[in-house]
């Protein structure tokens, strides 16, 4: 009986699937079809010129398969970036100073829910910034702190960045055993660290330096996260693209660490080979190699790309196995985003728009600001901390300085859906009923009295209700023709430098138009001014030309406005970049403003309250994609101002706002409390507010080293760590250490024990010890696990972290806290042998607060 009712049942369910499956015109399109099966019959539907669409970023859609176009650019590095409104994180540099991989995961959920969300309810999918393949995390390692793009970040050490880059990318794609929710891009592979000349730099690296310093980050993204995708960087490695480089995306990337998705150029790197690289002499020319080493999306500029590829093939540079395999992983990407699928049949499809900027988003941001903060300096003032805000003792406020208000949120943004809380907000907030927090504007940058127009005076042209900034519409070409890339920003205060706001934009000869309204603060006659560039700007208030350079001038241009104040005014501002470099800036000087006046009316403001918070920073203006620092030093009108400051009241906190270290060695000698809360995310203020106010304790650590001045870095140009980079191979004496930061309570270390003295090639051990708040404040505490090779003749790092853990303790409270170690993670790069050994010997285990703070240690021999 059993036996007959399974045949019956078997029989139906065979049914059932043949008719299902007959329901489909092609069998690509069926879901219950293995996706290898579906690949293999839409390959051999496609035509030449229809692969090569599929080849680009932007590709085109076959109509007679009833196939859409798909855009492969869009971006998430701390929340789903470039495509209106979502929930905006802290800077990935602020995320890795958490080190907390579970919230890292959670906020990476977060992040892919909000672009699946934006996905599924938005007419315009699969067009640029608004699609699922997402070309984040950046896991490229900050070997330099003036590198442009340290923001983007997760530090200068590569087990720290590649645990951070493993519950990025996990919490991104899902755990969907057929379905990813997005598909993350890790980027750029490899050696990429350097903004001037990364288009044509190829330096020589040693392989141990790759295998041991830039390259296992990427191993983790790829072979324990399993990215679905990858970027290959601008930048060469050893004379060789590295789009181009065989060993690395074939020899290194598919066959050593088993990876079997796309590989995607960055934008422009086609004409990189032929312009800057000057490898090859067109862009036919440059298919071949991208392809034969192993590049599945070619992304350039030009949209009509695909013409180059079809040439390629009719040349015979190419044949149909290596389109066919090139495309392979591109159209497994598709099926495994469920790309071909009906909606009922994707569990993602049913995430809604609603959870963009939901509550658990928004406070899971805060969480991240609070978190992400470290405190660099918190001395005694009168027998206690100046830090936490002890309010019997403080009843006055003052909030000053050039970050009070404009809340910085870094590169790779998207608009802030929840508020975009600033310093001044936040501690308003946050400081109750006892407090008064005052401010007056800040004196600081007003060069020929001017100051950047804040972006509370703005509102974009589709204002919603508190939303402040202008639309920005970026155009191809001089003259305003072509499509658009549109964006809210913040305020008209760019420049790109040789680059331009958007890779998809030329360098040379673009054009850009800013509307919106301006609300002014006061009334009287208002001046207009712009920089002395050698670009084309007009603009426009109430449709009325005010303001005009489109051709070249000298010296600075000026414009008179009566504004009253509150009316809203139609403003629009034109831009042409004509060559050389690209920057555009709209000033103004309020009515009667003198800057003697405002710095005076600051410095009162100060002497007569309790306790002053002096924000400064930095933004794109210091450092970008595309521009790299000068120097560490802090720029000196800012340092300049919190000095007189502090002649008037020494009762200061520091606040920075930075995307890298700083050389801040004035402030670490004479201000007696320092927080860095980085580039810290739409809820920036409120998370420090719970930070100053005592609410919370900080525990964030610094993923980077900052150094005391730029006469402790190596040149540009040296890649080998060994040479004294990073704080596992620098000798003299940093300003702050990797993996600092103080709390509010103290923490004690105590009875280190390892479950084996002596071990063998196939051992691993337990390293456990006590760790106890001492204090009187509940708190995390970060605590570090290094190891030291003793007895090596290869020189090898002073320590190196091997282990991390972020432990939350009551005060009072105690924990034992274990690590297992493998014996792999004592090895290094033989490069004799070519590849990673054991040696023999001692080694020494420590465990610390910090790279330079180690508490207990303890030893073990390998046999």
């Amino acid at each position: 009986m059993k036996k007959v009712m399974f045949v019956i049942f078997f029989t139906a369910f065979s049914l059932t699937s043949f008719v299902y499956a007959e329901s489909y015109e092609y069998p690509f399109k069926n879901p219950e079809l293995k996706v290898e099966d579906r690949i293999d019959d839409l390959l051999s539907r496609l035509t030449v010129e229809e692969k090569a669409w599929q080849l680009v970023m932007n590709t085109r859609g076959v109509e007679r398969l009833e196939i859409p176009s798909f855009h492969w650019w869009n971006e998430c590095l701390h929340g789903v970036a470039r495509a209106g409104k979502a929930t905006v994180f802290p800077q990935a540099i602020a995320l890795a100073s958490t080190w907390n991989t579970d919230l890292m995961n959670e906020i990476a959920s977060a992040i892919s829910d909000e672009a699946r969300g934006k996905y599924n309810s938005d007419p315009a999918k699969n067009t640029q910034y608004r699609g699922l393949t997402m070309w984040s995390p950046t896991i490229n390692i900050a070997r330099d702190p003036r590198w442009g793009r340290t923001e983007e970040t997760y530090g200068e050490d590569p087990y720290l960045t590649g645990c951070m880059g493993y519950s990025f990318i996990t919490g991104l794609q899902g755990e969907h055993p057929k379905y990813l929710k997005v598909a993350a891009t890790p980027k750029h592979f490899v050696a990429n660290n350097i903004e001037a000349k990364r288009h044509s730099t190829r330096p020589f690296i040693s392989e141990r330096a790759l295998r041991e310093y830039y390259l296992p980050a990427f191993e983790k993204a790829i072979t324990e996260a399993k990215a679905e995708s990858i970027m290959s960087a601008y930048n060469g490695i050893n004379n060789i693209p590295c789009s181009t480089n065989k060993w690395l995306l074939e020899g290194l990337l598919r066959y050593q660490w088993g990876f079997d998705g796309s590989v995607v150029t960055d934008v422009g790197v086609p004409g990189d080979l032929v312009q800057s690289h000057r490898i090859y002499g067109t862009p036919p020319e440059t298919v071949e190699p991208m392809i034969e080493a192993g590049v599945n999306v070619i992304d350039d500029f030009r949209p009509d790309f695909p013409k180059y590829i079809i040439e390629a093939y009719e040349k015979g540079m190419v044949n149909d196995s290596q389109l066919d395999k090139a495309l392979y992983p591109n159209l497994r990407t598709l099926f495994r985003l469920g790309f071909f699928d009906p909606p009922e049949a994707v569990p993602f499809s049913k995430i809604s728009k609603s959870v963009v900027g939901c509550d658990k988003h928004i406070s899971l941001a805060r969480q991240a600001a609070r978190e992400s903060i470290v405190l660099l300096k918190n001395d005694k003032i009168n027998g206690k901390p100046l830090l936490p805000v002890e309010r019997s003792r403080v009843k006055s406020l003052a909030v000053l300085g050039t970050h009070a208000t404009e809340n910085y949120v870094g590169g790779y943004s998207g608009t802030p859906v929840g508020g975009d809380v600033s310093v001044l907000e936040g501690l308003k907030n946050g400081s109750g009923q006892s407090i008064k927090v005052k401010h007056v504007r800040s004196s600081i940058a007003m060069d020929d009295m001017k100051s950047i127009i804040p972006t509370s005076n703005y509102r974009p042209p589709t204002e919603e209700e508190g939303e402040h900034g202008l639309r920005a519409e970026y155009y191809p070409t001089p003259n305003f023709q072509g499509d658009p890339f549109t964006r809210t920003v913040r305020t008209v205060d760019f420049d790109w430098g040789s680059s331009s706001p958007d890779p998809m934009i030329p360098y040379d000869n673009f054009s850009a138009v800013y509307t919106g309204k301006l609300i002014p603060n006061q009334t009287g006659v208002h001046t207009f001014l712009t920089e002395n560039i050698d670009d084309g700007v007009r603009l426009y208030i109430d449709g009325k030309l005010v303001l005009d350079r489109w051709q070249f001038q000298i010296g600075v241009v000026k414009s008179k406005v009566r504004l009253e104040a509150g009316e809203e005014y139609d403003l629009k501002l034109e831009y042409r970049e004509d060559g050389g470099g690209a920057q555009v800036h709209l000033y103004w000087r309020e009515p009667d403003v003198d800057p003697a006046d405002i710095l005076n009316n600051e410095l009162q403001l100060a002497e007569k309250s309790d306790l002053v918070v002096v924000a400064l920073g930095l933004d794109q203006r210091y450092e970008f994609e595309g521009r790299d620092k000068n120097t560490l030093t802090f720029p000196p009108e800012q340092l300049d101002f919190l000095k007189k400051v502090y002649e008037v009241n020494q009762n200061v906190v520091v606040v920075l706002q930075i995307g890298s270290p700083m050389a801040i060695t004035w402030m670490d000698e004479n201000i007696p409390a320092i927080v860095n809360m980085w580039y810290p995310g739409e809820q920036g203020g409120n998370g420090l507010a719970d930070i100053l106010f005592g609410k919370s304790s900080p525990s964030g650590k610094l993923p980077v080293t900052f150094f005391a001045s730029d006469e402790q870095l190596l040149p540009w140009d040296d890649y080998e760590p060994q040479h004294g980079r990073t704080y596992m191979y620098f000798e003299g004496e940093p300003l702050y250490p990797f993996g600092y930061g103080l709390s509010y309570t103290d923490f004690a270390y105590s009875d280190i024990n390892i479950s084996k003295r002596y071990i063998n090639e196939d051992d691993a051990v337990t390293v456990e010890f006590t760790l106890e708040n001492t204090g009187s404040r509940d708190s995390a505490e970060v605590v570090q696990l290094y190891a030291r090779n003793v007895e090596s003749p290869v020189y090898q790092p002073k320590r190196k972290l091997k282990r991390f853990k972020k432990v939350n303790l009551n005060a009072g409270q105690s924990k034992t806290v274990s690590f297992e170690l493998e014996i792999s993670d004592l090895n290094y790069w033989d490069s004799k042998k070519k590849t990673f050994v054991v040696e023999p010997g001692e080694f020494e285990i420590m465990i610390g607060s910090s790279s330079a703070n180690i508490e207990l240690k303890s030893g073990l021999t390998v046999k």
